[in-house]
């Protein structure tokens, strides 16, 4: 027993003896073949290097560490170990930090396995650079706690992550001064921070990731640049990319002195706030965005100052109000969208200048734009409005233009008209071409469905013109109705919309009294009834006949114009001037209107001409000679 004693006791101060000299040679020369021994005996047999220091009591430095991979190795700058006070824990060697400086990686990422020998508690990487196809980064620093991998494929693993950048692209995205603070795991990760430069402007914020995929939380990006060109170059970029990845849910995201190009809308200094959106449906969302912006142009239309809240609830989008001035005036609005139907509460538009003479005064928006089936107004409102058009001919304006408005149904099942609800319209002036008017008013109704022309009054500058009448908006083959007096009606606007052979002037007075059935444009022509008396005075027609121009005055008393079943029938006129023989008359079937006749008769010096009215086109005067009866 004394000498078993004996044995233990000696093997042990002999343990001590031979680690006090292990212990002691690491503070010498003989220190990196001591690790190298050690490390071969006990350590990781894919770690190797080619000096190492020892700092008392648990820290080391290896120079120039190299780690074998699968398919490549990794040779770092220096590799610092910091051990844990348990120095071997649960058949596993502590280390309560490991610092890895100094790296390039090329081509590929690599793949790291978890280790079996030892535990990291917390593992760093400074100066990483990485140049691959799908990332290349500078001066990249990483530090994770509790690092752990759960695939052999797996190059970041999971844990506590601290990471910085000054440089990191990832599929043609540059992004720098990059900062993120994150618990990287399996499942529900978060980013706890964030912050860097991309587009020319400053992004921070949260972010948490579901099993849906990504959700920004309390994002703010300041002086961002996107146009649509990029918008789609980042869709091409990323459609590759599984959903679980990309961004499907906005909790809260503020965009601030921003450039946007979104669709067919350009923003300036915008402002946006959004707020609990999910971006993979517009319609499905319990959410509100907000957005102001120095300006604002889409379809050639320049907005300033536009100003607008929205709410978004599942399949309706409500306007809250929207305000901006455009052309010199003030629009407000609110009302509610759904992919069906525009309804507006209310629409304001006051002090509008609009003067339309270049291309670039025009916008290209056109009523198509408006894509909604349904479109309805609740109150509308325009005044002191003025829009001059001086492009095209025949040139008009409108100033001084007020149009009111309620309960209106302005498109149904895909088609214009008031289909619902009551519209006033009155100018100080209005002008087509040559027709003028000033304090003209034009009031209808539309109600079970049947559009009414309830007043129409146009002043002019020797007369007057009044309207009313009735339409079947929604109804094939039922009744309308046009009623028409005017007084001091000038002829020569005419001419602006109907070509004729002869060029005339003077002033009509006609009483007119239409009706017919609705439906397809054969039933109108087969339908039309009706009748028409008139008279022109103060008339002036002028002739070319012979290479010669003549001039004659004229009137017509006693127009009479009747219509039956699309048959319309004008009896032999007489054309009345001091030196003037001719007659006006017509005979023309709507259905067949190429074998009607609208003609004047002229006779002078024992010729006949003919001037065709209903067709100028195809016809030239013909001359008839006619022979002078005897006495």
């Amino acid at each position: 027993m004394k000498k078993l004693l004996t044995f233990i006791i000696s093997a042990l101060l002999l343990a001590v003896i031979t680690l006090a000299t292990l212990f002691g040679l690491l503070n010498t020369s003989y220190a990196t073949p001591i690790a190298q021994w050690i490390n071969q005996l006990i350590g990781d047999e894919r770690l190797s290097f080619k000096h190492v220091e020892y700092d008392y009591p648990l820290h080391l430095r290896f120079t120039q560490p190299t780690i074998q991979l699968n398919h490549t190795s990794l040779t770092f700058r220096h590799l610092d170990l910091w051990f844990n006070p348990s120095i071997y824990d649960h058949d596993q060697w502590q280390i309560e930090s490991a610092l890895f400086d100094g790296v390039t990686i090329d081509n590929t990422l690599p793949h790291f396995s978890e280790p079996s020998t030892f535990h990291i508690h917390q593992l760093a990487i400074h100066n990483l650079s990485l140049e691959t196809d799908e990332v290349s980064a500078t001066a990249l620093n990483v530090q994770i706690k509790d690092p752990h991998w759960y695939r052999d494929e797996q190059w970041l693993p999971y844990g506590t992550i601290q990471l910085s950048a000054e440089s990191l692209q990832w599929q043609g995205e540059t992004m720098t001064q990059l900062l993120v603070d994150a618990d990287h795991q399996l499942t529900d990760s978060r980013i706890n921070g964030f912050s860097f430069h991309w587009r020319n402007g400053l992004i921070s914020g949260q972010a948490e990731r579901y099993p849906q995929g990504w959700s920004l939380v309390n994002v703010t990006m300041n002086h961002l640049s996107l146009t649509q060109d990029v918008i789609a170059q980042l869709r091409y970029k990323w459609s590759d990319t599984p959903q679980t990845k990309m961004i499907q849910h906005i909790n809260s995201l503020d965009i601030l002195n921003s450039n946007l190009q979104i669709g067919a809308v350009t923003l300036n200094n915008a402002d946006v706030s959004i707020e609990n959106m999910d971006v993979t449906s517009l319609w499905q969302n319990q959410g509100s965005i907000s957005l102001h912006a120095d300006n604002a142009q889409w379809k050639h239309l320049q907005w300033v100052n536009p100003d607008v809240t929205v709410s978004l609830t599942p399949g309706k989008i409500t306007i809250n109000d929207f305000l901006a001035d455009i052309w010199q005036g003030r629009l407000q609005l609110s009302g509610a969208l759904t992919p069906d139907s525009l309804h507006l509460s209310n629409l304001s538009l006051n002090g509008v200048r609009w003067y339309g003479e270049q291309d670039d005064d025009f916008p290209t928006f056109s009523f198509t734009d408006l894509h909604w089936p349904t479109i309805a107004i609740d109150q509308l409102d325009i005044s002191n409005t003025q829009i001059i058009q001086l492009k095209h001919r025949p040139f008009w304006q409108l100033t001084g233009l007020n149009v009111s408005g309620t309960d209106l149904t302005l498109r149904h099942n895909n088609q214009w008209g008031l289909w619902q609800g009551q519209l006033s319209v009155s100018a100080n002036s209005a002008s087509i071409g040559k027709l003028h008017t000033s304090q003209a008013i034009i009031e209808m109704t539309s109600d079970a469905h049947t559009w009414s022309l309830t007043r129409a009054f146009l002043p002019l500058k020797y007369g007057y013109l009044k309207a009313q009448g009735s339409w079947p908006i929604d109804s094939n083959e039922a009744p309308w109705s046009l009623h028409v007096q005017s007084d001091g009606l000038p002829l020569e606007p005419l001419t602006q919309w109907v070509s004729l052979p002869i060029s005339l002037s003077g002033f009509a007075e006609a009483n007119l009294s239409l009706n017919g059935m609705a439906g397809s444009p054969t039933i109108m022509k087969h339908t039309l009834s009706g009748q028409a008396q008139g008279s022109v005075y103060r008339g002036v027609m002028t002739m070319q006949q012979d290479n010669t121009t003549t001039i004659q005055p004229f009137a017509i008393n006693g127009i009479d114009v009747t219509a039956d079943r699309g048959k319309i029938s004008l009896p032999e006129t007489t054309i009345q001037g001091t030196t003037l023989n001719a007659i006006l008359f017509g005979d023309l079937d709507l259905v067949d209107l190429k074998t009607g006749k609208l003609e004047i008769r002229e006779t002078a010096h024992g010729k006949t001409t003919v001037y065709d009215l209903l067709h100028p086109k195809d016809t030239t005067p013909e001359e008839k000679t006619t022979t002078p009866q005897s006495p």
